[in-house]
């Protein structure tokens, strides 16, 4: 095998691991995505039920001091 034909042999080998730490690098960048996603969602979805607990909260907190004042 000549000098040429082996360092082609090496570029290759070291163009699909090239190409492998792309994809995992794609892949791990896409999982992070919708993790990321999902955690807003879940933020959204918990700050919206904070929300309707708290309001709810003053409401029964107003009902008791009006049944406190009679």
């Amino acid at each position: 095998m000549s000098e040429v034909s082996r360092l082609e042999d090496v570029r290759a080998q070291h163009e699909m691991s090239i190409q492998q730490l792309h994809d995992t690098v794609d892949q791990a960048a896409d999982e992070h995505g919708r993790k990321r996603d999902q955690a807003t969602g879940t933020i959204h979805t918990l700050t919206s039920e904070l929300r309707t607990t708290k309001q709810a909260l003053e409401d029964v907190t107003k009902r008791e001091r009006q049944v406190d004042s009679c």
